[in-house]
C-alpha cells in the first residue's frame, strides 16, 4: 500500500535536486498527474469511485449541502418510499430552470433534483421526514492534504509509478534515448491499467444511472 511520502520518494528518485524545486511544487506536479490516472480510470469505469451518502430531508426544508467533497453526482433516490419491489424512488434531474422556482414553493413528494450554487434542491419541497440515497464520486483529496503515513486510493495504492513518471517530466533522463524509455514505460503501464480497468467492469453489474456531473475547480 503505496502512501503519501513513498510516493514523493519515488518522484524524488526520478528528478534532478533542484533546489527550485521545493515541496509545493512537487505536490503541483504529483497532484495533476494524480488526477489525471484518476479520471482515466473514472472514463472507463466511474463505478470504480462511486459511493453514497444519505441525506436527511425533512418537511418544508427546501436546499442540502453533501458533508462529503464530490466531483460528480450520479444518481438520486427516495430509499424511504419504495416499489412493490423494495426498489428504490427515483429522483430525477431537472435541467430546465423555467420551472425550478416553480417546484420548490410546493411541497409533496419529491420528483426532481437540481443544484443552485453547491446545494442540492429537491422539488417539490419534501412535506414530511424522508431520506435521499445520493449516489456520486468524489473528489480527490490533494496530496498536501494529505499525511504522510494515508495510502493512495486504489488502484494506485499498488500502481504508483506512472504518477510518479508522469509528473517527473522525465528530468531526470539523461539523453533522448533514455526519455523515451521513460515514456514507453509510463505509456505501457497506462495502456496496462486501461485494460484492467476494463476487465473489472465486465465482471460486475453497472450500477450507475448518470444523472449530472458538475465539474469543480481542483484548485479550490
Amino acid at each position: 500500500m503505496t502512501t503519501k511520502a513513498e510516493l514523493l520518494e519515488t518522484f524524488n528518485a526520478l528528478v534532478l535536486d533542484d533546489a527550485a524545486l521545493n515541496d509545493t511544487r512537487k505536490y503541483l506536479l504529483l497532484d495533476q498527474a494524480y488526477r489525471y490516472y484518476y479520471s482515466l480510470v473514472m472514463e472507463q469505469d466511474q463505478g470504480f469511485y462511486e459511493t453514497y451518502e444519505d441525506v436527511a430531508l425533512t418537511s418544508g426544508t427546501e436546499a442540502y449541502e453533501l458533508v462529503n467533497g464530490w466531483t460528480k453526482i450520479t444518481n438520486v433516490e427516495d430509499v424511504t418510499h419504495q416499489d412493490t419491489n423494495t426498489n428504490p424512488t427515483p429522483i430525477v434531474y431537472l435541467s430546465d430552470t423555467k420551472v425550478m422556482k416553480l417546484l420548490y414553493e410546493r411541497r409533496g413528494t419529491p420528483k426532481r433534483w437540481w443544484f443552485e450554487g453547491n446545494t442540492l434542491r429537491f422539488g417539490p419541497t419534501s412535506d414530511s421526514s424522508r431520506t435521499a440515497r445520493v449516489y456520486y464520486i468524489p473528489k480527490l483529496v490533494k496530496l498536501a492534504d494529505m499525511a504522510d503515513t494515508d495510502t493512495l486510493v486504489e488502484p494506485f495504492d499498488e500502481w504508483y509509478m506512472p504518477i510518479a513518471l508522469r509528473a517527473s517530466g522525465f528530468f531526470k533522463a539523461r539523453n533522448a534515448e533514455e526519455m523515451q524509455q521513460l515514456r514507453q514505460i509510463e505509456s505501457e503501464e497506462r495502456d496496462r491499467m486501461i485494460q484492467e480497468t476494463c476487465q473489472r467492469q465486465t465482471q460486475r453489474p453497472k450500477t450507475i444511472n448518470f444523472s449530472r456531473s458538475l465539474d469543480v475547480d481542483e484548485d479550490n
